[in-house]
């Protein structure tokens, strides 16, 4: 599944290419847009596409650095990944704070 997100104009996308992940899929679907950033969760097809995409920043899902991170302390017993990985859940707990207080305020 690929989803496209244009926030300036309030649209989003849905796509399903046949369960195909590869980068001539996403180029083929982009054509000639004009991105100003792309986020992804780290697929490897994404970082051959900072050519492709000179003038668009490359983002990275927080989600997925923070599983890549758990990932790295399950395995590895490595300290310095769970800290990460807290560090990055605690801001998500901060963020979810701040959304309910937002619901509460409407």
């Amino acid at each position: 599944m690929w989803v496209l997100v244009n926030k300036a104009q309030g649209i989003m996308s849905f796509f399903y290419d046949e369960g195909l992940r590869g980068r001539k899929v996403l180029t083929d679907s982009l054509g000639e847009a004009d991105l100003k950033a792309l986020m992804s969760d780290g697929y490897n097809a994404y970082i051959f596409l900072d050519g492709e995409l000179e003038n668009t920043e490359h983002l990275i899902c927080m989600a997925h650095v923070m599983v890549k991170f758990e990932k790295a302390y399950q395995h590895g017993d490595d300290a310095v990944a769970k800290e990460f990985a807290d560090i990055i859940s605690e801001l998500y707990d901060i963020e979810e704070g701040y959304r309910l207080r937002d619901l509460k305020k409407n």
